[in-house]
């Protein structure tokens, strides 16, 4: 049950961000404010600090090894902290199909639940 709550939050979540930069994404340059080397087990992968030309910093670091002062194309929600990497994204059809079923999996589970512990 707690899976598939944490399942529709995330991918929720991933699919309400590509339906906004869909609809209303901004293309914009960015540059790497920053660049650092993370450790992730017995590996270490470059970890970057984007900021817009506009001024405005990209929330989370990106796993891409770019040179600081390197420029890539963003698609950014002026309205909000959502972007990605790259051009306008699809829509985000399979996303939205798959919180869909986790939802009504949710729903089912939740009403076998209610219907075992009613009183018979």
């Amino acid at each position: 049950m707690a899976l598939t709550a944490v399942g529709v939050a995330v991918l929720g979540g991933i699919t309400w961000d590509r339906h906004v930069l869909h609809d209303r994404g901004r293309e914009e340059v960015a540059v790497v404010a920053q660049r650092t080397m993370a450790e992730g087990g017995s590996a270490t992968s470059p970890s970057l600090r984007l900021r817009t030309e506009a001024g405005r910093d990209l929330p989370g670091p990106v796993t891409m090894d770019l040179a600081v002062g390197a420029r890539l194309t963003v698609m950014v929600d002026p309205g909000g902290p959502a972007w990605s990497p790259g051009g306008r994204p699809d829509r985000p059809l399979w996303q939205a199909v798959g919180t869909g079923a986790l939802l009504l999996i949710q729903a089912a589970l939740l009403l076998r639940i209610s219907l075992r512990r009613s009183p018979g």
